[in-house]
Parts: structure tokens; sequence; C-alpha cells
């Protein structure tokens, strides 16, 4: 995993959880799901998180994935969703 490095003792010590177009600069469409799939380590039962990111309207095969930037797919999304529903959180998405 590439976010080791956040300390164990943050785990479930969060209410609220936010990041604004992170996503789509940690180098991949996987480091970003990874990303998504470990905030949910950080949060309290019953805490949210909210996440931003660039959006590719355009195709959901074809996508910019380079080491600078990102741009998630709907398909991309849906694998988030899917990944951490079946974890048992509950997602809305907007």
């Amino acid at each position: 995993m590439i976010f080791d490095f956040i300390n164990l003792e943050f785990h479930g010590k969060f209410d609220f959880l936010r990041s604004s177009c992170a996503f789509e600069h940690l180098g991949s469409i996987e480091h970003g799901k990874e990303f998504g799939y470990n905030a949910m380590h950080w949060l309290k039962p019953g805490g949210h998180t909210v996440h931003t990111t660039k959006f590719n309207l355009s195709s959901n095969e074809e996508t910019l994935e380079t080491v600078d930037a990102v741009l998630y797919r709907k398909r991309d999304i849906a694998d988030i969703i899917t990944a951490l529903r079946a974890q048992g959180h509950h997602i809305e998405m907007n």
C-alpha cells in the first residue's frame, strides 16, 4: 500500500474527512482508489468522508493517466463504490 506512512494512531479517530482534487494527483487510477479505500480506516464508526476529483465525461474507456494527473471515468468511480459497499460502507455519489 502506498499510504502505509499514515500512523496507525490515526485509525478510527476522525468524524469527517475531506479531500479536494487529491485522487487525481497520486500517480495512477489504482493509487487513487487505494487512497479512497484507506481513508475509510481513518474514520470513526458513523464518520463521513467527502472526496472531489476530476471526472472524464467524454469516455468510459479511454482516459488520461499520467504520473502528474488522472481523469477518473464513471467505471473507476463505480469500482470504488462497489468495493466500499462490499465492505459494508454506505456510499452516496453526487
